[in-house]
């Protein structure tokens, strides 16, 4: 089905049960979609939504069972589109192209200043998101069930972070690049990220953090970047980190010193000490998956590589 470039929006129910629909381009006329305007469309598996489109009317997607791409062009536009509730497609799609391209490490616009609500939930395929300093705030739900994240950075601009923005995902690292902490809600981020996930925040602000709500939760704060998910360094000890094919290498450590590498749920995959000031332990990880190194009596998390 084509829709015509002179239709202005898509009214309420408009393909509602159309249970033949396989794909809808949306052309760049289109500003809205009503209510339930493609609920019920079962065999619907791909949606092209034009960057014109600023608002989403509840429901319009529901039930779409057999959506797995949402295609779009812009991804500043797509930021600042206006969702109702359970009307975002990448609820059931999962999977999200910006011409043509699946995004895995998102990286917002600098012309983004807000990240509208909803706007990537369920965008099960993104493992990082970058956001500039031009964002100020991040919506309620904004990246919700983006269960495969293993890194965000939040940039000193933003101001307010709505409730579950980060639900139902497990982030093992958080970068906070706020100076000045805010009260955050306790539904931001997950039980599992707050007990589990490193937080670093910039040098000197610690304290601020482990006193400002929300983000006291995190048992594991740090100082300073983190690094890239694949190499940390631990600041104190001038140590460096590497995690690549099942291998995780520790160097600048006092030989000597007992190393272990763990999974997320506990489980040893190795253990030595140090010799010449560097250890490598070969584990079962893969690809994406966290590993806990315990240096000593300090603890390390990074993202295998």
């Amino acid at each position: 089905m084509t829709i015509p470039n002179s239709v202005p929006s898509i009214g309420k129910g408009a393909f509602k049960g159309c249970s033949s629909l396989t794909s809808v381009p949306i052309p760049n006329s289109v500003t809205s979609f009503g209510d339930d305007a493609f609920s019920g469309c079962y065999s619907l598996t791909s949606v092209t939504i034009g960057s014109s489109v600023t608002s989403i009317g509840w429901a319009a997607f529901y039930e779409c069972y057999s959506l797995t791409s949402v295609n779009i062009s812009d991804i500043a536009a797509w930021c600042s589109i206006d969702f109702d509730d359970y009307a975002n497609p990448l609820h059931y799609a999962h999977h999200l192209y910006v011409n043509n391209v699946e995004i895995k490490d998102l990286v917002i616009p600098n012309s983004v200043t807000s990240i509208g609500e909803s706007a990537f939930s369920g965008c099960s395929r993104l493992t990082s998101v970058t956001i500039p300093n031009s964002v100020t705030s991040i919506g309620r739900d904004a990246f919700s069930q983006c269960s495969s994240l293993t890194s965000v950075t939040i940039p000193n601009s933003v101001t307010s972070i709505g409730e579950s923005a980060f639900s139902d995902c497990d982030i093992p690292i958080v970068i906070s690049l706020i100076e000045n902490p805010f009260d955050i809600s306790s539904s931001v981020f997950t039980l599992n990220t707050f007990k589990n996930a490193t937080l670093y925040v910039p040098t000197g602000t610690i304290e601020k953090y482990k006193a400002t709500g929300g983000w006291k939760e995190f048992l594991f704060i740090e100082e300073g970047t983190g690094g890239t998910p694949a190499t940390m360094q631990v600041p104190s000890n001038a140590v460096m980190i590497q995690g690549c094919n099942g291998v995780v290498t520790v160097s600048g450590v006092s030989s000597g010193t007992n190393i272990a590498v763990y999974a997320v749920d506990g489980h040893l995959e190795g253990s030595g000490k140090a010799r010449d000031g560097q250890a490598s332990l070969v584990t079962n990880l893969r690809k994406g998956e966290v590993a806990i190194i315990k240096i000593g009596e300090k603890s390390v998390k990074v993202v295998m590589q």
